[in-house]
């Protein structure tokens, strides 16, 4: 293994979401490990990943991607792309028959992957686990890649310190981990028991919790935790609200209620620790899913059937479906789509159905028309079931939000069309994603550029770009391209001038922050768009 890719790894395998390990490095350390282990894990060959590389066409400086929950269990969905995969399916193949597009059928290959590399380096068991820290040349471990609320903060040896946008240090306090949740506490740990304290590093709540978190949002009052294996409510000087007696707590959507779970069914209580909905439904009652609009009513599962109800318990739409989107493109025509016995189509929030049981997916897209697949084509309807044109796709994906026109794919071909089918690019492209609602990111010959909506070319086709890449709103990307036969991250604008040296072996995003965090030479920094690197002075600090 190369002596840069053996320190950097030994960061990474703190990182929680592994974003930004390559799938050349990703293969090397799968190659280091043997067949069983990799089994054991997710049932795949060696032979079969590289296959899978190969097949999809990810290239070497490709990353793998942070959409990674429940640790190395693959989801139903990843499980469906996991047969076909061993199966020796290819993209195309695999595309045709899930009805997603190219990029997400790669997306599942990288999420796949990554849970191999959990399962392998334990990432999940160590101590850091329930955050995503970073590296830096005097900081061991980074909490955030942004400021929040003006501070970030690092670990050296067994203290943290929390820094300004300027350096300067405004805390340091021995403990495990580091979590600051608003402007004024801060979450931390000590021999994984878990408490609050403020802005000057005085106890609001001692560390004596196995779980601690605000879960009734930023600003409230209140908090979820954990105490001898039992969930309950305390607020914000560790006054017990609601008593230990529960087996699971989580969001509910609002701050006046939550899911709490008893055995293994869950129901809804308030901030009194009223019942509110009896613990009778299933793991998926765990969210605020509004399927409707803000008063219709939210999703629950009972016996692996899916329905609509309300605050009173009462039934909205039965309990009778496989499947409820709790998303849908203009919630103010209260539908949704449904799923039942295998096939997919709409109803309101009368329970009626608006687009029959027919087909196998549904993609809601614009407030006239919907792409439909039945299961050998797919095509655009209108809302009373009628074809709006005759051309047949693959797959069409939504717009920027708003956005007129759509990306959609031809005989494995990308191009642009609008919500009635018309052609506004042709499909030519092996890939493309919007990043606005007028500009493109392009892919032509196995190489990225940026167009706009009437093929302007805007940057040229020599570089790569992250999918859930940020167009600052000053007109600024990252981008990757090769430099002396490596590839490097840099900061371009859309005049295709460097703001930032390609030279960074990693460069986060900088969501429209001041300063973002790299790697050059194996070291971390905090660098801001004109390349210059923040100096952290941990030998002074002030607390006031």
């Amino acid at each position: 293994m190369p002596k840069t890719t053996k320190n950097t790894l030994k960061e990474w395998g703190k990182w929680k979401h592994l974003k930004e390990i390559t799938m050349a490095w990703a293969l090397e350390l799968i190659n280091k490990k043997s067949e069983k282990e990799i089994g054991t894990i997710i049932n795949l060959s060696k032979a079969e990943i590289k296959a899978m590389v190969d097949n999809f066409n990810i290239k070497e400086h490709e990353t793998l991607v942070c959409q990674i929950q429940g640790g190395v269990k693959l989801t139903e969905r990843e499980e469906e792309f996991l047969t076909l995969i061993k199966q020796g399916k290819n993209i195309s193949e695999i595309s045709k028959t899930l009805i997603v597009n190219r990029a997400r059928v790669k997306t599942v290959a990288k999420i796949i992957i990554a849970k191999i590399l959990i399962g392998l380096y334990d990432y999940y068991n160590s101590k850091y686990s329930y955050v995503s820290e970073l590296s830096h040349p005097v900081l061991e471990n980074m909490r955030y890649y942004g400021f929040i609320y003006g501070k970030a903060a690092g670990e050296i040896g067994d203290y943290w310190y929390e820094f300004d946008e300027k350096g300067k240090v405004h805390l340091k306090i021995k403990c495990d981990t580091f979590e600051r949740t608003n402007e004024n506490r801060i979450i931390i740990s000590i021999d994984k028991k878990y408490g609050l304290i403020d802005n000057c590093g005085n106890y609001l709540i001692p560390p004596k919790y196995e779980k601690f978190e605000e879960t009734f949002g930023e600003n409230s009052p209140y908090f979820t935790a954990k105490l001898n294996d039992k969930y309950g409510v305390i607020n914000k000087i560790g006054k017990t609200v609601i008593d230990f007696k529960y087996d699971g707590m989580r969001l509910f959507g609002d701050k006046e209620h939550i899911c709490a779970k008893t055995g293994d069914k869950w129901g809804l209580i308030d901030i009194n620790g009223n019942i509110i909905i009896p613990f009778i439904y299933d793991e998926s009652f765990n969210n605020y899913n509004l399927p409707f609009g803000e008063n219709d009513g939210f999703i629950a599962e009972k016996e692996g059937k899916y329905g609509v109800i309300n605050l009173q318990n009462e039934s909205i739409v039965p309990l009778e479906y496989d499947f409820i989107c709790s998303s849908f493109f203009d919630i103010t025509k209260s539908m949704t789509i449904a799923e039942k016995d295998g096939k997919r189509g709409v109803i309101n929030v009368q329970n009626e159905t608006l687009i029959p049981f027919e087909y196998k997916y549904i993609e809601i897209f614009s407030d006239k028309t919907m792409f439909v697949h039945n299961f050998s084509e797919g095509y655009i309807i209108d809302f009373s079931n009628k074809k709006v044109c005759e051309r047949e796709f693959q797959f069409i994906s939504n717009s920027k939000k708003g956005g007129k026109y759509f990306c959609a794919m031809v005989g494995d071909k990308d191009g642009v069309i609008d919500k009635y089918g018309n052609i506004k690019i042709d499909f030519k492209y092996d890939d493309l994603f919007f990043l606005n609602q007028n500009l493109l990111v392009a892919n032509k010959n196995s190489k990225e550029g940026i167009i706009d909506i009437d093929e302007n070319i805007i940057v040229p086709f020599k570089y790569w770009f992250d999918r859930d890449g940020d167009l600052g709103k000053d007109g600024s990307i990252t981008a990757r391209k090769r430099v002396n036969g490596k590839l490097k991250w840099g900061l371009i604008n859309l005049q295709n001038e460097v703001l930032i040296d390609f030279k960074f072996d990693i460069l986060m995003h900088f969501w429209d922050r001041e300063y973002t965090l790299g790697v050059a030479d194996n070291k971390w920094m905090y660098v801001n768009k004109k390349g210059e690197i923040l100096k952290i002075d941990i030998e002074n600090y002030d607390t006031k």
